[in-house]
């Protein structure tokens, strides 16, 4: 079967952002502020807590960058063979514009949308907003069988404040065939994932990204869901004044005059649970 999505290669980026020149940019950063600020910095120990927290520690992943330092501080940690207990997921790495395949996994833009299904309406009766899609064909050995190959997210305004008004809707895409029926959604830079497989640990460590399958992490408390497990829609990281902000953009992206990539609240994140019949449960929640 031909690949939804196209492939994360990890040992480029990890030799491209290494953890040494990442460290070596964090102490920098901060000589050179404390140059310009001295009164800032009381004392060596102020100076080196601030290169502490500037180095790159495991965090929020969606550009190369951040797959890449992740990695690099699993391998120097002893990370590179999953350990007991690990549980295999799907990471994806955004790029930015529209997929080579419209069925994969994006947020903005133009959805995957069949000319035989009527575009979600809100309880008003207006169209609902396209959100994002998680597409499940490349994952099907780490998942159970579900209702469709393709799950599209869409909220009905405001759906940011109230969550629960979301609405989901399964696809097969061998079925349900592409049209350009969709309504494209100008409010988020459109991105796809390249995907990488990867593990999560319950102990470890547990990829804060978009992701299919491994393990929740919850930025608030577990809120029971019921079912099982499926995925995450993870906010994308926004403007940065760092290279690569994007598998296929090297230079920073630091244009605020138009749309960003989708955003949960603070760096939020939905997390998508899925019954035995494929009914869909989530919650949503920020820092």
């Amino acid at each position: 079967m031909t690949p939804v999505h196209e492939r994360f290669d990890a040992d480029r980026w990890m030799n491209m952002f290494s953890l040494e020149t990442a460290r070596n940019e964090a102490r920098q950063f901060v000589l050179d502020r404390q140059s310009r600020v001295p009164q800032e910095y009381r004392s060596k120990w102020a100076v080196e807590k601030h290169i502490s927290l500037m180095s790159p520690r495991w965090g929020h992943a969606s550009s190369p960058r951040d797959v890449a330092l992740n990695l690099n501080l699993r391998l120097e940690s002893g990370g590179s063979t999953p350990p007991a207990g690990a549980v295999a997921t799907d990471v994806f790495v955004f790029a930015v514009g529209e997929p080579p395949n419209p069925a994969a996994t994006k947020f903005g833009g133009v959805p995957y949308w069949p000319s035989n299904r009527d575009w979600p309406e809100t309880g008003d009766g207006q169209p609902a907003e396209f959100i994002g899609q998680i597409n499940f064909r490349d994952s099907r050995d780490i998942l159970p069988e579900l209702p469709g190959d393709l799950l599209i997210a869409f909220g009905n305004d405001p759906w940011l404040e109230q969550p629960e008004l979301m609405q989901f809707v399964w696809l097969d895409t061998s079925k349900d065939l592409p049209s350009h029926k969709g309504r494209a959604n100008s409010n988020y830079l459109p991105v796809y994932g390249q995907i990488m497989r990867t593990w999560d640990h319950p102990e470890f460590f547990t990829w804060d990204a978009t992701k299919v399958s491994g393990l929740p992490k919850w930025i608030q408390e577990d809120p029971q869901l019921p079912g099982r497990f499926l995925a995450v829609l993870n906010s994308v990281s926004g403007w940065s004044d760092k290279p690569w902000p994007f598998v296929n953009q090297e230079h920073p992206f630091t244009d605020t005059s138009g749309p960003s990539p989708f955003m949960y609240g603070d760096m939020g994140a939905i997390h998508i649970f899925a019954d035995d019949e494929g009914k869909v449960s989530h919650d949503a929640a920020g820092y």
